[in-house]
């Protein structure tokens, strides 16, 4: 299996997805939550200018007015917005297609904030068979498409809209035989905590590496409190990724929380390639050398971050008076 891996904590992403962009001859295809990096519109612009057909798909509330107005004004630019609906909450996949022959996805957003702050995981491939599975899932992208409840038992890329990612999930948990770690940017939820407390008792060694974001008073109390450490950084730990045994690892844009899991349109990149797999471990170890079990060390090492959360309902106040009252 011919896929590239990189991580945040050894390659510089947006740089790496800026190279990407300029290497299009064609067309550049985009299906991502959010696009708002000042170097990714900027490289995207050019290639526009140079005649390569683009094609943005994002989330109307995290789409720049830098790429609303690059689209407005250029012919070779079309930009497809998504809005929650009754159907699902959001468009959460991480995809570019470089002239429908290199497919480059993982848990990132085209933000500034994702590639420069957070830690992030990306696949780099030409293989066909992942580059067919996305043209087929991108030809047939209605973003007010209802999420079906397919199964598939296939390894490659699972996308919600052709299979429920949470039985997915399921499976692979309950085929544990020694061990299970999962990376988590937000919080979990109780079925996925019920499976793992199950899985604890047949003698299966249960990790979890998260974002020092979900760590409340509540969580102490948290029977799997023992067997999870945190990440306190600048920006995120934005990895979501379940690793199974030495074996298999699912990795994509799927929070393990309700909406994730039954309503948002998610993916996931699944594997038992041996190389692929060694390369993910030893990447991922960079994560969960960083990360410190619950306690007062890890709330001194996030106070900053408390306090903006703490400030972040005023800041939002004094940006809608601004823009009310004095333009």
């Amino acid at each position: 299996m011919n896929v590239k891996t990189k991580i945040s904590t050894r390659c510089d992403l947006e740089s790496y997805i800026c190279k990407a962009i300029n290497t299009a001859k064609n067309s550049i295809d985009i299906i991502c939550f959010e696009v708002s990096s000042e170097r990714v519109i900027e490289n995207i612009k050019k290639k526009s200018d140079e005649g390569v057909r683009i094609t943005i798909h994002c989330e109307k509330r995290k789409a720049s007015r830098e790429l609303l107005k690059l689209g407005a004004n250029n012919k070779n630019i079309l930009i497809q917005l998504s809005e929650p609906n009754k159907y699902y909450h959001a468009l959460h996949e991480k995809f570019l297609l470089i002239d429908k022959e290199r497919l480059i996805f993982g848990t990132f957003n085209l933000s500034d904030k994702s590639l420069r702050k957070n830690i992030e995981i990306l696949f780099d491939t030409r293989t066909l068979t992942f580059v067919e599975s996305f043209l087929n899932h991108l030809s047939e992208n209605k973003l007010d498409k209802y999420i079906s409840r397919g199964k598939s038992n296939q390894s490659g890329l699972f996308f919600s809209d052709e299979c429920e990612l949470f039985d997915v999930v399921c499976k692979y948990i309950n085929s544990a035989k020694s061990s299970i770690t999962i990376y988590a940017s937000h919080q979990i939820s109780d079925k996925v905590y019920s499976l793992l407390l199950n899985i604890i008792e047949h003698d299966i060694e249960v990790n979890i590496v998260q974002d020092i974001s979900v760590l409340s008073s509540s969580f102490l109390k948290n029977r799997l409190k023992n067997h999870t450490h945190f990440v306190s950084i600048d920006g995120k730990m934005h990895i979501k990724a379940i690793l199974i045994d030495e074996e298999t690892f699912l990795i994509g844009s799927l929070n393990l929380f309700e909406r994730s899991l039954f309503n948002d349109k998610e993916y996931l990149f699944i594997s038992n390639d041996k190389i692929l797999n060694a390369n993910i471990r030893l990447l991922l170890n960079d994560v969960k050398n960083i990360s410190k079990p619950s306690g007062v060390k890890v709330y001194a090492n996030n106070f900053g971050k408390i306090i903006n959360r703490l400030l972040k309902p005023i800041k939002k106040v004094r940006h809608y008076l601004i823009n009310k009252y004095y333009k």
